[in-house]
């Protein structure tokens, strides 16, 4: 993997969260291949439903879904911060040149923040009562054009849509497909897939049920308006599995879309012939459940499960398909849909290596030839409860994005040869206070503690001391690169009567916060941004 890309994804901290700080300290990995895990994105539920993209210049994009998070009895809700964009939305984050990411999101229920100054990042269209849940949703799927232009696609309630953006721009989005009838659960419309074509117009495939067998559907631009198309209809099929993601890329400047067939048990493709879908068949006895595609240069590649105990890749060169079985895999469940289907990736390196992932207690990756053979690779135990897996790959190497079911995290990893590279260490997870310290030791040797730290959203200092009946000054050190923070003082744990409020400000910065006097007592601080960040604040007669 050059150090370009490396050093621009990873020498600073890749944010867990918008509550995560950069660590400081540095790891060689040595002589080999490693994979390097990141969190993207952890407050709220993040992540379901993602996809990955590398921008020419070697930057990763993820799409993904970003609803409110469920909360586990005894845990404490961590509150959004500020600016942030809100959920349920359709989400976007990147890495910027710094190694900083920046989250943001094409559409959220989000008010409007202009008045404030607030900037969500890509310009989200704001939607009032998004119909968008965990039950209605069906993936994203996301490409990014020579010029940065952004293009994502996905499934939600009863249509299709699409959205363009760049970072710093505003979004526009477009519903491109209407199903015609309220959707309540995932699974009328399959999961979408996304290509440009030589102009840069972003071409979208994706499979519906309908009365007559499933329709694939692909749709582009054509001016100000949508042309739907249909590419295939599969035969009527009474207990099949609904429609599985559609693949769609563009080989040797004609696009091929491949999709399964759950009539045939087949897993088939169609190439634009003129204005005719001509149909090319990929494998038969195949499931075609959890349907990824690639493509790279004149060649496509599907990956799938098979329905027979194992996971194929096939790959599409010179007009035809052939087919290689990658690895032993669990069957998935064939009723399952929109977040809860097993999924696959496929993406193909700069020296022509195939890799696949799939989901069988956790995400799996192999890489090897799509003509020979293939090897798991070892991604640790970061993985085991990881789901939804998608793939990228260019110059700047390979990236494997995934949802963590676990704590509904937006993942992401970085596999190559890391040698002399310097990268910083995976972001620390984050600390969740059960309440203040204890406070009757605070204060007790008057001994005045005016400093706060605030590091991977959490005060380094439990106890603060200041002297009573005179003003003074409490310095407050955000140390959480690009996260917003404060020091507020209140009677109480309750936080309703208010004595004092530090400005919000966003790390790595120090601030020397006036406190006006305060009368003698035990008080209580926090962060008016995260809730898990509190502590004693002890203001003593004679203090020193």
């Amino acid at each position: 993997m050059p150090k370009r890309a490396l050093i621009a994804i990873a020498s600073l901290a890749l944010l867990g969260a918008a509550c995560v700080s950069t660590p400081k300290p540095e790891v060689d990995y040595g002589v080999g291949a490693r994979f390097v895990p990141f969190v993207v994105d952890s407050t709220d539920d993040m992540g379901q439903g993602d996809a990955v993209a590398f921008s020419a210049d070697g930057s990763p994009y993820i799409a993904y879904f970003g609803y409110p998070a469920i909360v586990k009895e005894g845990d404490i809700a961590i509150p959004r911060p500020f600016g942030s964009p809100a959920v349920p939305g359709v989400m976007l984050s990147t890495s910027s040149t710094d190694g900083i990411w920046q989250r943001g999101a094409v559409n959220t229920t989000e008010p409007d923040l202009t008045a404030t100054g607030v900037s969500v990042p890509f310009g989200p269209v704001l939607t009032p009562a998004l119909d968008l849940a965990p039950a209605n949703s069906n993936g994203t799927a996301v490409v990014v054009a020579d010029d940065g232009t952004v293009h994502v696609a996905w499934v939600m309630g009863a249509g299709v849509y699409h959205a363009s953006t760049k970072l710093g721009g505003s979004s526009v989005v477009n519903q491109v497909f209407d199903f015609g009838s309220t959707v309540d659960q995932a699974g009328p419309i399959g999961r979408p897939g996304i290509t440009l074509d030589g102009d840069g117009n972003p071409w979208i495939a994706f499979t519906v049920d309908s009365s007559t067998g499933q329709q694939v559907h692909v749709t582009h631009p054509n001016g100000d308006n949508w042309v739907d198309q249909l590419a295939a209809t599969t035969a009527p099929c009474n207990g099949c599995a609904s429609p599985q993601p559609t693949g769609i890329g563009v080989i040797g400047g004609v696009p091929v879309v491949v999709y399964a067939d759950p009539s045939a048990n087949a897993v088939t493709s169609a190439v634009l012939d003129g204005s005719t879908w001509a149909p090319v068949p990929v494998a038969d006895e195949a499931s075609g459940l959890g349907l990824s595609f690639a493509a790279a240069g004149d060649v496509a590649y599907a990956a799938y499960f098979t329905g027979a105990g194992s996971v194929d890749v096939a790959t599409f060169k010179d007009g035809a398909w052939s087919t290689t079985p990658v690895h032993a895999a669990a069957d998935p469940d064939p009723s399952a849909v929109g977040s809860s289907a097993a999924g696959t990736a496929v993406a193909v390196d700069s020296a022509a290596t195939t890799f696949v992932a799939w989901e069988d207690g956790g995400i799996q990756l192999a890489s090897g030839s799509a003509t020979t053979s293939f090897a798991l690779v070892d991604l640790g135990h970061t993985v085991t409860s990881g789901e939804d897996p998608a793939l990228a790959a260019s110059d700047a190497g390979v990236a494997l994005s995934w949802y963590e079911s676990d704590q509904q995290n937006q993942m992401i990893g970085f596999w190559g040869d890391l040698q002399d590279v310097l990268v910083a260490q995976p972001s620390p997870s984050l600390t969740i206070s059960q309440g203040p310290p204890p406070t009757a030791e605070c204060g007790k040797d008057k001994k005045v503690v005016l400093s706060e730290v605030a590091k991977a959203t959490a005060f380094e200092v439990a106890c603060l001391v200041a002297p009573a009946g005179q003003p003074f000054t409490l310095t407050f050190d955000n140390e959480d690169a690009g996260v917003t923070h404060n020091v507020a003082i209140y009677t109480d744990s309750s936080s309703v009567d208010n004595l004092f409020s530090g400005d919000i400000f966003a790390g790595v910065s120090t601030v020397d916060y006036k406190v006006p006097a305060l009368d003698a007592g035990t008080y209580f601080f926090k962060c008016d941004v995260h809730a898990n960040m509190t502590g004693a604040f002890a203001v003593v007669q004679g203090a020193k």
